[in-house]
């Protein structure tokens, strides 16, 4: 899907806007990294949102693989607060 089916940019002001796919694709991702997508308005803050969604989610998927590989765990193990 083309990333600006989910929000509308302003060429004059940079501001952006959530469409309905947007919305419903981010709403509830962003709010579980602590991000209110009501108060996202620029490009700055949208990416800040995908960053920390992207590194919780990261997190949990690998936390649900602990243990299932010796060689993953070594590799998981240098992450920070892994141990």
């Amino acid at each position: 899907m083309n990333p600006r089916q989910y929000f509308v940019e302003d060429p004059m002001t940079g501001r952006i806007r959530f469409t309905k796919t947007g919305e419903a694709r981010f709403r509830e991702r962003f709010a579980r990294s602590g991000f209110q997508i009501d108060q996202i308005r620029t490009m700055a803050q949208f990416e800040a949102a995908v960053d920390a969604t992207f590194e919780r989610e990261m997190n949990e998927l690998a936390a649900g693989m602990r243990g299932e590989d010796p060689v993953l765990d070594q590799i998981l193990a240098g992450l920070p607060g892994w141990a």
